[in-house]
């Protein structure tokens, strides 16, 4: 039987790290017409952010990982972030080459990199939902709204820019490929779930 708290946990922890490696790289800040967009998107998360880290301080180091009790933030740490910044940078890099002439790479790796938050918190709001226990659901209650308003304030990123920017079949091109990564987030939550069980007590 699924442990759906420590469902919960982990995508809490991996959300966090798939934020923090899409918005903290230095390629993405240097990009062109990025740092301010990139600063918008920051605080515009800073709630969500907040309740991510309120749920990995309640999970506690209820771990053990080479024999030792450990956070839930430090397990596999390398390979989590490693994986998370493959498909980020893969997103931006099929962006770039999607750029048709006159428009600018970083319009499109903005469009891509919303459209990735987007489908994260979408990918989160299902998990969340189809969780039974009361604990989780009750702690996800409480952050609920919030997310379904950032997800509208991100669409809303991309659809100014394809308003105005990017022919619909270049937009197509990236559907595909954000939606693959979304559901690779998800399946990287349940596979860490089940192989480190909470040890509590």
């Amino acid at each position: 039987m699924r442990d759906e708290t420590n469902d919960h946990f982990f995508a809490c922890n991996l959300l966090w790290w798939a934020l923090r490696v899409t918005f903290c790289r230095l390629e993405l800040v240097q990009g062109q017409g990025l740092p301010d967009r990139v600063d918008a998107c920051t605080v515009r998360l800073e709630e969500v952010n907040l309740w991510l880290m309120d749920e990995l301080v309640k999970a506690g180091a209820d771990y053990i990982y080479e024999g030792q009790r450990t956070p839930l933030v430090s397990l596999d740490r390398a390979p989590i972030e490693t994986r998370l910044t493959e498909l980020v940078r893969s997103l931006e890099a099929l962006a770039a080459s999607a750029a048709p002439a006159g428009v600018a790479q970083g319009d499109l790796i903005y469009h891509a990199v919303c459209g990735w938050v987007a489908a994260l918190l979408r990918a989160l709001t299902e998990l969340e939902g189809a969780l039974s226990s009361t604990e989780p659901s009750a702690a996800y209650a409480k952050i609920k709204d919030e997310v379904v308003h950032v997800i509208h304030w991100f669409e809303a990123q991309r659809a100014g820019i394809a308003r105005t920017l990017i022919p619909s079949a270049r937009l197509d091109a990236l559907a595909p490929a954000i939606a693959f990564s979304a559901r690779a987030w998800r399946e990287m939550v349940l596979v860490y779930s089940e192989r480190y069980p909470r040890s509590v007590g």
